[in-house]
């Protein structure tokens, strides 16, 4: 069982507007709306305080920059990606975190290691990338017509790699282990496109088909999720200045 302590923190205060980087909401849907999550929260009145999670996706590596389909592929970061991970520590430097959670994954774990110094690590494999199969590592564009149809297919393993049922299923379960660890607090979760979006599946109660499709971040972005006890979960995205006219 996974175990730590913790402190929230609210987006209203400096924390997340240093200068060179402003909150965004993700989507209004999901910064207004409410959700039943399919995790089981504690009983009203058990604690007062939410969980809050930041989910932070591993910097840039090579095959990231080339356009690559990474799937579970353990690739270290670049110096970009080293980059990308001191400046969102650098961005999060006001923030108690009580435990972080990484997947086995080398450019994962090095992205948790800048903020090691605040908080144990545990790297979990069941945060793992997903396998691509007979696509890992070719240009993402130059196979996209064949590749995009089956990576959001539930059943298909993309001839040797992993179905996104069988993703979902244990990304479900390691974010269900973490919320049960923590009941309230601060953890964070470095993981990767593939893991991160089912990660809020889990959260909120969408489909994995669904996450997959539409919710994206990128290397250097943060999301901040508050499970609270009642069920409702509300998310937030920071994003990089020259994202801004994004939104």
């Amino acid at each position: 069982m996974l175990s730590a302590t913790r402190k929230s923190l609210s987006l209203r205060h400096s924390i997340f507007a240093p200068r060179h980087l402003l909150m965004a909401a993700l989507m209004a849907f999901f910064v207004a709306a409410s959700f039943v999550p399919a995790i089981a929260t504690s009983a009203p009145g058990a604690h007062d305080e939410p969980l809050t999670i930041y989910l932070v996706r591993h910097g840039q590596t090579d095959w990231n920059k080339e356009g690559r389909l990474q799937g579970d592929t353990d690739n270290s970061l670049n110096a970009t990606g080293r980059s990308q991970a001191y400046a969102n520590a650098e961005a999060l430097a006001n923030v108690q975190v009580d435990h972080i959670y990484p997947s086995g994954l080398a450019r994962a774990i090095e992205t948790a290691e800048v903020f090691a110094a605040r908080a144990p690590i545990t790297p979990l494999t069941m945060l793992n990338e997903r396998s691509r199969g007979k696509y890992e590592g070719e240009v993402a564009e130059e196979v996209a017509d064949e590749f995009r149809p089956r990576f959001t297919d539930l059943d298909d393993d993309m001839d040797g790699g992993e179905s996104l049922s069988s993703i979902a299923n244990r990304v479900g379960l390691a974010t269900r282990e973490i919320v049960a660890s923590h009941p309230s607090g601060t953890v964070m979760i470095v993981g990767h496109s593939g893991v991160n979006p089912l990660v809020i599946a889990e959260l909120i109660g969408i489909s994995p088909v669904k996450a997959i499709e539409e919710i994206r971040q990128g290397n250097d972005e943060v999301i901040k999720l508050k499970v609270f006890p009642n069920g409702h979960v509300s998310m937030w995205k920071m994003v990089q200045e020259h994202e801004l006219e994004m939104f």
